[in-house]
Protein backbone atom coordinates (compact mmCIF):
# COMPACT_ATOMS: atom_id res chain seq x y z
CA UNK A 1 0.00 0.00 0.00
CA UNK A 2 1.64 3.56 -0.65
CA UNK A 3 1.70 6.05 1.91
CA UNK A 4 -0.92 8.56 1.95
CA UNK A 5 0.63 11.66 0.35
CA UNK A 6 0.98 15.17 2.27
CA UNK A 7 -1.73 16.67 -0.58
CA UNK A 8 -4.34 13.58 0.73
CA UNK A 9 -3.61 13.51 4.22
CA UNK A 10 -4.49 18.05 4.30
CA UNK A 11 -7.21 17.32 2.45
CA UNK A 12 -8.80 14.85 4.52
CA UNK A 13 -7.46 16.93 7.76
CA UNK A 14 -9.78 19.95 6.22
CA UNK A 15 -12.83 17.47 5.53
CA UNK A 16 -12.91 16.48 9.35
CA UNK A 17 -12.79 20.00 10.27
CA UNK A 18 -15.39 20.86 8.16
CA UNK A 19 -17.47 18.32 9.07
CA UNK A 20 -16.71 18.95 12.97
CA UNK A 21 -17.91 22.50 11.99
CA UNK A 22 -21.31 21.23 10.65
CA UNK A 23 -22.05 18.98 13.43
CA UNK A 24 -21.19 21.68 15.92
CA UNK A 25 -23.10 24.06 14.08
CA UNK A 26 -25.86 21.87 14.10
CA UNK A 27 -25.69 21.13 17.82
CA UNK A 28 -25.87 24.81 18.52
CA UNK A 29 -29.09 25.12 16.36
CA UNK A 30 -32.41 23.51 17.92
CA UNK A 31 -35.92 23.01 17.23
CA UNK A 32 -37.70 23.85 20.17
CA UNK A 33 -41.17 22.96 18.19
CA UNK A 34 -42.16 22.55 14.88
CA UNK A 35 -46.39 21.07 14.64
CA UNK A 36 -49.30 22.13 12.78
CA UNK A 37 -51.40 22.77 16.03
CA UNK A 38 -55.47 22.84 16.78
CA UNK A 39 -55.87 25.72 19.34
CA UNK A 40 -59.54 25.70 20.82
CA UNK A 41 -60.31 27.16 23.60
CA UNK A 42 -62.56 25.70 25.75
CA UNK A 43 -63.15 23.41 27.91
CA UNK A 44 -59.76 24.32 29.43
CA UNK A 45 -60.15 21.69 31.49
CA UNK A 46 -60.19 18.42 29.05
CA UNK A 47 -57.46 20.25 26.52
CA UNK A 48 -53.96 19.04 26.73
CA UNK A 49 -52.41 22.29 26.32
CA UNK A 50 -54.95 23.86 28.71
CA UNK A 51 -56.88 26.17 25.92
CA UNK A 52 -58.37 29.84 27.15
CA UNK A 53 -55.70 31.96 25.23
CA UNK A 54 -52.85 29.76 26.36
CA UNK A 55 -51.36 26.65 24.17
CA UNK A 56 -48.59 24.71 26.04
CA UNK A 57 -47.02 21.74 24.43
CA UNK A 58 -44.69 20.85 27.52
CA UNK A 59 -46.74 20.12 30.55
CA UNK A 60 -44.88 17.11 32.17
CA UNK A 61 -47.12 18.49 36.20
CA UNK A 62 -50.63 19.35 34.81
CA UNK A 63 -52.91 17.14 33.37
CA UNK A 64 -54.81 16.04 31.38
CA UNK A 65 -52.06 14.42 29.53
CA UNK A 66 -48.71 15.29 31.60
CA UNK A 67 -46.74 15.86 28.42
CA UNK A 68 -42.83 16.23 28.26
CA UNK A 69 -41.99 18.14 25.42
CA UNK A 70 -38.42 19.69 24.54
CA UNK A 71 -38.14 19.48 21.06
CA UNK A 72 -34.75 19.11 20.49
CA UNK A 73 -33.48 20.75 22.97
CA UNK A 74 -31.54 19.78 26.29
CA UNK A 75 -33.33 18.44 29.40
CA UNK A 76 -30.36 19.31 31.69
CA UNK A 77 -29.40 23.12 31.00
CA UNK A 78 -29.76 25.84 28.19
CA UNK A 79 -26.54 27.31 29.42
CA UNK A 80 -24.07 25.32 29.01
CA UNK A 81 -22.01 23.56 26.73
CA UNK A 82 -24.60 25.89 24.37
CA UNK A 83 -25.34 29.62 25.74
CA UNK A 84 -29.58 29.12 24.52
CA UNK A 85 -30.48 31.74 27.27
CA UNK A 86 -27.99 34.53 25.46
CA UNK A 87 -29.25 33.43 22.10
CA UNK A 88 -31.71 33.99 19.49
CA UNK A 89 -35.30 32.61 19.04
CA UNK A 90 -36.89 32.66 15.81
CA UNK A 91 -40.67 32.15 15.62
CA UNK A 92 -42.81 31.62 12.05
CA UNK A 93 -46.47 31.23 13.17
CA UNK A 94 -49.12 30.73 9.80
CA UNK A 95 -52.52 30.49 10.24
CA UNK A 96 -54.18 27.68 8.12
CA UNK A 97 -57.71 28.28 9.83
CA UNK A 98 -59.55 31.18 12.25
CA UNK A 99 -62.84 31.74 12.70
CA UNK A 100 -62.20 36.00 11.24
CA UNK A 101 -59.69 37.46 10.07
CA UNK A 102 -59.49 39.57 13.55
CA UNK A 103 -55.60 40.56 14.23
CA UNK A 104 -53.68 38.89 16.96
CA UNK A 105 -50.21 38.59 18.93
CA UNK A 106 -48.73 35.53 19.99
CA UNK A 107 -45.99 35.56 22.43
CA UNK A 108 -43.66 32.84 23.43
CA UNK A 109 -43.26 31.52 27.43
CA UNK A 110 -41.57 29.75 29.84
CA UNK A 111 -43.30 28.81 33.09
CA UNK A 112 -40.62 27.62 35.79
CA UNK A 113 -41.35 25.66 39.53
CA UNK A 114 -45.10 24.97 39.49
CA UNK A 115 -46.42 26.76 42.72
CA UNK A 116 -43.93 29.89 42.25
CA UNK A 117 -44.33 32.85 40.10
CA UNK A 118 -41.46 32.58 37.85
CA UNK A 119 -42.05 33.47 34.33
CA UNK A 120 -40.34 34.52 31.68
CA UNK A 121 -42.38 35.71 28.11
CA UNK A 122 -40.76 36.96 24.63
CA UNK A 123 -40.69 39.83 22.01
CA UNK A 124 -44.43 39.95 20.47
CA UNK A 125 -45.24 38.68 16.91
CA UNK A 126 -47.69 39.99 15.23
CA UNK A 127 -50.28 38.36 12.74
CA UNK A 128 -53.10 40.19 10.26
CA UNK A 129 -55.25 37.44 11.30
CA UNK A 130 -57.40 34.88 9.20
CA UNK A 131 -56.08 32.10 7.19
CA UNK A 132 -53.13 32.40 4.84
CA UNK A 133 -51.84 34.96 7.68
CA UNK A 134 -48.32 34.32 8.82
CA UNK A 135 -45.09 35.97 10.71
CA UNK A 136 -41.23 34.73 10.38
CA UNK A 137 -39.08 36.78 12.68
CA UNK A 138 -36.93 36.89 15.73
CA UNK A 139 -38.68 37.14 19.05
CA UNK A 140 -35.23 38.20 20.60
CA UNK A 141 -33.01 36.88 23.42
CA UNK A 142 -33.97 35.01 26.49
CA UNK A 143 -31.85 37.62 28.43
CA UNK A 144 -33.76 40.12 27.18
CA UNK A 145 -37.34 38.65 27.88
CA UNK A 146 -39.43 40.05 30.13
CA UNK A 147 -39.33 38.56 33.64
CA UNK A 148 -42.82 38.66 35.27
CA UNK A 149 -41.92 38.17 38.49
CA UNK A 150 -39.24 39.10 40.80
CA UNK A 151 -37.66 35.56 40.51
CA UNK A 152 -35.85 35.00 36.97
CA UNK A 153 -36.37 31.62 35.12
CA UNK A 154 -33.10 29.53 35.58
CA UNK A 155 -32.36 28.62 32.26
CA UNK A 156 -29.48 25.87 33.86
CA UNK A 157 -32.44 23.75 35.20
CA UNK A 158 -35.21 22.90 32.28
CA UNK A 159 -36.12 20.09 34.30
CA UNK A 160 -38.10 22.68 35.98
CA UNK A 161 -40.10 24.12 33.51
CA UNK A 162 -43.72 23.37 33.78
CA UNK A 163 -45.20 25.10 31.22
CA UNK A 164 -43.62 26.10 27.83
CA UNK A 165 -45.84 27.64 25.02
CA UNK A 166 -47.62 30.59 23.86
CA UNK A 167 -50.04 33.20 24.66
CA UNK A 168 -52.18 34.99 22.70
CA UNK A 169 -53.21 38.31 22.78
CA UNK A 170 -56.12 40.57 21.19
CA UNK A 171 -54.66 43.06 18.50
CA UNK A 172 -51.43 44.47 19.19
CA UNK A 173 -51.42 43.22 22.93
CA UNK A 174 -54.28 44.73 24.55
CA UNK A 175 -55.96 41.63 26.67
CA UNK A 176 -55.85 37.95 27.01
CA UNK A 177 -59.06 35.94 26.24
CA UNK A 178 -58.61 34.10 29.17
CA UNK A 179 -61.30 33.04 31.30
CA UNK A 180 -63.12 29.86 32.87
CA UNK A 181 -61.81 30.06 36.26
CA UNK A 182 -58.44 31.97 35.21
CA UNK A 183 -58.26 35.79 36.03
CA UNK A 184 -55.52 38.26 36.34
CA UNK A 185 -54.66 41.93 35.06
CA UNK A 186 -54.62 41.41 31.48
CA UNK A 187 -57.69 39.66 30.93
CA UNK A 188 -60.31 40.83 28.37
CA UNK A 189 -63.16 42.08 29.78
CA UNK A 190 -65.47 40.38 27.45
CA UNK A 191 -63.15 36.89 26.94
CA UNK A 192 -65.81 34.79 26.37
CA UNK A 193 -67.51 36.67 23.04
CA UNK A 194 -64.12 38.04 22.62
CA UNK A 195 -62.57 34.39 22.16
CA UNK A 196 -64.96 33.60 19.10
CA UNK A 197 -62.55 35.59 16.85
CA UNK A 198 -59.40 33.36 17.32
CA UNK A 199 -60.89 30.12 18.17
CA UNK A 200 -60.80 26.79 17.37
CA UNK A 201 -57.72 28.25 15.49
CA UNK A 202 -55.31 26.01 12.98
CA UNK A 203 -51.74 26.81 12.50
CA UNK A 204 -48.47 25.75 11.27
CA UNK A 205 -45.99 26.67 14.13
CA UNK A 206 -41.77 26.41 13.72
CA UNK A 207 -39.68 27.99 16.76
CA UNK A 208 -35.95 27.61 16.90
CA UNK A 209 -33.51 28.49 19.07
CA UNK A 210 -29.59 29.34 17.76
CA UNK A 211 -27.01 29.31 20.76
CA UNK A 212 -25.24 32.43 21.26
CA UNK A 213 -22.35 34.14 18.95
CA UNK A 214 -24.32 31.66 16.20
CA UNK A 215 -25.93 33.04 13.43
CA UNK A 216 -29.63 31.39 11.99
CA UNK A 217 -28.84 29.05 8.91
CA UNK A 218 -32.52 30.15 7.68
CA UNK A 219 -35.91 29.09 6.96
CA UNK A 220 -34.64 27.04 4.21
CA UNK A 221 -33.47 24.42 6.52
CA UNK A 222 -36.71 24.59 8.22
CA UNK A 223 -39.60 23.13 6.32
CA UNK A 224 -43.04 24.32 7.64
CA UNK A 225 -44.53 20.93 9.29
CA UNK A 226 -46.90 18.68 7.56
CA UNK A 227 -50.53 17.59 8.39
CA UNK A 228 -52.15 20.83 7.32
CA UNK A 229 -54.65 18.69 5.16
CA UNK A 230 -58.39 20.46 5.51
CA UNK A 231 -60.52 20.13 8.48
CA UNK A 232 -63.99 18.69 7.67
CA UNK A 233 -67.02 21.00 8.13
CA UNK A 234 -68.64 20.45 11.93
CA UNK A 235 -71.80 17.38 11.79
CA UNK A 236 -75.11 18.77 11.84
CA UNK A 237 -77.27 16.22 13.62
CA UNK A 238 -80.47 17.27 15.13
CA UNK A 239 -83.60 15.46 16.97
CA UNK A 240 -86.55 13.29 15.35
CA UNK A 241 -88.73 14.24 18.73
CA UNK A 242 -91.16 11.88 17.82
CA UNK A 243 -88.91 8.49 17.29
CA UNK A 244 -86.52 9.95 19.92
CA UNK A 245 -83.71 9.33 17.64
CA UNK A 246 -81.37 11.54 15.51
CA UNK A 247 -82.67 12.92 12.11
CA UNK A 248 -80.06 10.96 10.32
CA UNK A 249 -77.70 7.60 10.88
CA UNK A 250 -74.47 7.74 12.16
CA UNK A 251 -72.03 6.62 9.58
CA UNK A 252 -68.81 4.75 10.26
CA UNK A 253 -66.72 8.17 9.32
CA UNK A 254 -68.41 10.08 12.03
CA UNK A 255 -67.96 9.31 16.26
CA UNK A 256 -70.26 10.36 18.97
CA UNK A 257 -69.66 10.78 22.56
CA UNK A 258 -71.72 12.02 25.95
CA UNK A 259 -68.76 14.37 27.68
CA UNK A 260 -67.58 17.70 25.89
CA UNK A 261 -63.54 15.85 25.38
CA UNK A 262 -64.66 12.86 23.43
CA UNK A 263 -63.64 10.32 25.94
CA UNK A 264 -64.63 6.92 24.98
CA UNK A 265 -66.01 7.87 21.71
CA UNK A 266 -68.40 5.24 20.06
CA UNK A 267 -67.93 5.19 15.85
CA UNK A 268 -71.20 5.04 13.88
CA UNK A 269 -72.45 1.88 12.41
CA UNK A 270 -74.74 3.47 10.05
CA UNK A 271 -77.80 3.32 12.13
CA UNK A 272 -79.56 6.18 13.76
CA UNK A 273 -78.73 6.82 16.96
CA UNK A 274 -81.64 6.84 19.90
CA UNK A 275 -81.31 9.92 22.34
CA UNK A 276 -82.49 9.98 26.21
CA UNK A 277 -83.93 13.30 27.27
CA UNK A 278 -81.83 15.49 29.08
CA UNK A 279 -78.35 14.00 27.73
CA UNK A 280 -76.55 16.16 25.24
CA UNK A 281 -74.69 14.35 22.97
CA UNK A 282 -71.44 15.53 20.97
CA UNK A 283 -70.60 14.27 17.44
CA UNK A 284 -67.45 15.08 15.39
CA UNK A 285 -65.69 13.35 11.65
CA UNK A 286 -62.97 11.54 12.46
CA UNK A 287 -59.55 12.56 11.17
CA UNK A 288 -58.66 10.65 8.29
CA UNK A 289 -55.23 10.19 6.45
CA UNK A 290 -53.74 14.36 6.60
CA UNK A 291 -57.25 15.48 7.45
CA UNK A 292 -58.31 16.29 11.03
CA UNK A 293 -60.87 15.90 12.72
CA UNK A 294 -64.25 18.04 12.60
CA UNK A 295 -64.98 20.48 15.43
CA UNK A 296 -67.02 19.31 17.76
CA UNK A 297 -70.90 19.60 17.30
CA UNK A 298 -72.73 19.48 20.25
CA UNK A 299 -76.15 18.57 20.47
CA UNK A 300 -78.47 19.54 23.53
CA UNK A 301 -80.74 17.13 24.35
CA UNK A 302 -83.19 18.93 26.60
CA UNK A 303 -85.64 17.26 29.36
CA UNK A 304 -88.84 15.54 28.73
CA UNK A 305 -91.44 17.89 29.71
CA UNK A 306 -93.28 17.20 32.61
CA UNK A 307 -96.66 14.71 32.86
CA UNK A 308 -99.87 17.03 32.34
CA UNK A 309 -102.33 17.54 35.36
CA UNK A 310 -106.04 15.99 34.31
CA UNK A 311 -108.48 15.54 36.94
CA UNK A 312 -111.46 12.99 37.42
CA UNK A 313 -114.72 13.98 37.27
CA UNK A 314 -116.64 11.30 39.56
CA UNK A 315 -120.19 12.37 38.67
CA UNK A 316 -119.75 12.54 34.95
CA UNK A 317 -117.09 9.88 34.85
CA UNK A 318 -115.12 11.81 32.90
CA UNK A 319 -112.29 14.34 33.39
CA UNK A 320 -112.75 17.10 34.41
CA UNK A 321 -111.58 19.13 31.37
CA UNK A 322 -111.68 18.47 27.62
CA UNK A 323 -108.55 16.91 26.34
CA UNK A 324 -107.09 18.42 23.07
CA UNK A 325 -105.28 17.44 20.32
CA UNK A 326 -102.02 18.25 21.75
CA UNK A 327 -102.45 15.30 24.03
CA UNK A 328 -103.07 11.44 23.87
CA UNK A 329 -104.18 8.62 26.10
CA UNK A 330 -104.57 4.94 26.66
CA UNK A 331 -105.67 2.37 29.26
CA UNK A 332 -101.83 0.86 29.34
CA UNK A 333 -98.79 2.21 30.72
CA UNK A 334 -97.11 1.31 27.66
CA UNK A 335 -99.41 3.98 25.62
CA UNK A 336 -100.27 1.12 23.11
CA UNK A 337 -102.89 2.08 20.76
CA UNK A 338 -102.88 5.80 22.29
CA UNK A 339 -105.54 8.26 20.84
CA UNK A 340 -105.21 11.74 20.13
CA UNK A 341 -107.58 13.80 22.11
CA UNK A 342 -110.52 15.40 20.06
CA UNK A 343 -111.25 18.35 22.27
CA UNK A 344 -113.47 16.58 24.04
CA UNK A 345 -114.20 15.00 27.54
CA UNK A 346 -112.63 11.01 28.37
CA UNK A 347 -114.90 8.94 29.69
CA UNK A 348 -114.55 5.85 31.59
CA UNK A 349 -115.46 4.21 34.86
CA UNK A 350 -114.60 4.74 38.35
CA UNK A 351 -111.67 2.06 39.32
CA UNK A 352 -109.78 2.43 35.57
CA UNK A 353 -106.83 3.96 35.16
CA UNK A 354 -106.26 6.40 32.29
CA UNK A 355 -102.80 7.42 31.04
CA UNK A 356 -102.39 10.93 29.26
CA UNK A 357 -99.23 12.47 27.83
CA UNK A 358 -98.60 15.57 25.67
CA UNK A 359 -97.70 14.48 22.04
CA UNK A 360 -94.46 14.75 21.08
CA UNK A 361 -93.62 17.64 18.44
CA UNK A 362 -90.73 19.25 16.11
CA UNK A 363 -89.07 20.87 19.01
CA UNK A 364 -90.65 18.76 22.06
CA UNK A 365 -90.30 15.26 23.28
CA UNK A 366 -93.71 13.74 24.40
CA UNK A 367 -94.53 14.62 27.93
CA UNK A 368 -93.89 12.06 31.00
CA UNK A 369 -97.04 9.86 31.00
CA UNK A 370 -100.20 11.02 33.81
CA UNK A 371 -101.66 7.73 35.66
CA UNK A 372 -104.98 8.95 36.34
CA UNK A 373 -107.72 5.88 38.14
CA UNK A 374 -111.44 7.31 37.89
CA UNK A 375 -112.70 7.39 41.60
CA UNK A 376 -116.67 6.59 42.92
CA UNK A 377 -118.77 9.42 42.81
CA UNK A 378 -119.59 10.87 46.75
CA UNK A 379 -122.72 13.12 46.38
CA UNK A 380 -122.50 16.27 48.69
CA UNK A 381 -124.13 16.50 51.81
CA UNK A 382 -127.61 18.01 51.28
CA UNK A 383 -128.53 17.90 54.80
CA UNK A 384 -125.66 20.33 55.99
CA UNK A 385 -123.49 17.59 57.49
CA UNK A 386 -126.20 15.39 59.41
CA UNK A 387 -126.17 12.48 56.79
CA UNK A 388 -124.96 9.09 58.94
CA UNK A 389 -125.07 6.71 56.02
CA UNK A 390 -125.34 6.79 52.36
CA UNK A 391 -125.42 3.87 49.98
CA UNK A 392 -124.80 4.90 46.13
CA UNK A 393 -125.89 0.88 45.36
CA UNK A 394 -123.77 1.30 42.50
CA UNK A 395 -121.73 -1.89 42.52
CA UNK A 396 -121.23 -4.28 39.98
CA UNK A 397 -121.00 -7.54 41.29
CA UNK A 398 -119.35 -6.16 44.68
CA UNK A 399 -119.37 -8.79 47.89
CA UNK A 400 -119.92 -4.91 49.11
CA UNK A 401 -122.55 -2.46 48.79
CA UNK A 402 -120.40 0.60 49.96
CA UNK A 403 -121.39 3.51 52.50
CA UNK A 404 -120.00 6.02 51.06
CA UNK A 405 -121.14 8.52 54.74
CA UNK A 406 -120.28 6.08 57.45
CA UNK A 407 -118.39 2.89 57.48
CA UNK A 408 -121.48 0.27 57.57
CA UNK A 409 -120.55 -1.32 53.92
CA UNK A 410 -123.19 -3.83 53.31
CA UNK A 411 -122.10 -7.63 53.05
CA UNK A 412 -123.70 -8.83 49.85
CA UNK A 413 -125.23 -12.39 50.54
CA UNK A 414 -127.20 -13.06 47.12
CA UNK A 415 -125.87 -10.44 44.40
CA UNK A 416 -128.46 -8.89 42.96
CA UNK A 417 -128.15 -7.11 39.21
CA UNK A 418 -127.09 -3.68 38.45
CA UNK A 419 -129.06 -1.72 36.64
CA UNK A 420 -129.67 2.02 35.46
CA UNK A 421 -131.12 3.82 38.11
CA UNK A 422 -132.69 7.79 38.46
CA UNK A 423 -128.89 9.12 39.24
CA UNK A 424 -126.02 6.41 37.85
CA UNK A 425 -126.89 3.07 38.46
CA UNK A 426 -129.14 0.85 40.88
CA UNK A 427 -129.60 -2.45 42.22
CA UNK A 428 -132.67 -4.60 40.88
CA UNK A 429 -133.29 -7.06 43.67
CA UNK A 430 -135.58 -9.80 42.37
CA UNK A 431 -136.81 -12.00 45.39
CA UNK A 432 -133.61 -13.99 45.83
CA UNK A 433 -130.75 -10.91 46.31
CA UNK A 434 -129.81 -10.00 49.62
CA UNK A 435 -127.73 -7.41 51.12
CA UNK A 436 -127.12 -7.76 54.87
CA UNK A 437 -125.94 -4.44 56.79
CA UNK A 438 -124.41 -4.51 60.53
CA UNK A 439 -126.04 -4.27 63.37
CA UNK A 440 -125.31 -0.94 64.34
CA UNK A 441 -126.12 2.20 67.13
CA UNK A 442 -126.87 5.03 65.15
CA UNK A 443 -130.05 3.02 63.91
CA UNK A 444 -131.56 2.72 67.92
CA UNK A 445 -134.05 5.96 67.80
CA UNK A 446 -136.08 6.55 70.61
CA UNK A 447 -139.84 8.36 70.68
CA UNK A 448 -138.51 11.29 70.30
CA UNK A 449 -135.40 10.86 68.09
CA UNK A 450 -136.06 12.92 64.57
CA UNK A 451 -134.57 10.77 61.43
CA UNK A 452 -135.16 10.84 58.00
CA UNK A 453 -134.95 7.79 55.49
CA UNK A 454 -135.02 8.53 51.75
CA UNK A 455 -134.42 6.26 48.92
CA UNK A 456 -135.71 5.55 45.70
CA UNK A 457 -137.41 2.66 44.32
CA UNK A 458 -138.92 1.46 40.95
CA UNK A 459 -140.80 -1.88 41.29
CA UNK A 460 -141.21 -4.37 38.67
CA UNK A 461 -144.50 -5.67 39.53
CA UNK A 462 -146.98 -4.95 41.62
CA UNK A 463 -147.03 -6.42 44.84
CA UNK A 464 -149.03 -9.38 46.30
Amino acid sequence: MKPMSTFSRTILFFTGLLLIALLDSNAQEKIVFNEVIDWAWSPRQSLTYAGNGFYWWHRPNEGPGYITNYGQMPTNSWKTPYDYENGTFYLRFEIIEQPTSTPFTVQFGIWQNIGTNTEVVSALANLTGGAGSSVAKSIGSPANWHQVYNTDVDFTQPEDFYRIGFVLWKGNGSCIPMAQGWSNSAQCPNAETEQLNYFPMRARVTLVAVAAGRTFSGWNNYPPPQGGGTKPPIPTYSIDYVNELTNKVIPSTDEYAYNTSMTGAISGNSNKLLVTPGQNVYFRTKASGENPASDIQALNVPVRPAAPVFTYDPANERTSTIVSATYEYAFSPEMNSAVTGTNNYVTYPAGTTCYFRQKATSTSFSSAIQALTGTSYIPPDSCSGYTTHYWKLDENGSAYLYDYAGSLDANVVVAPTRVNGIVDYAQDFDGSAEASIPDDGSFDWNAGSSFSIEWWMNKSSNCA
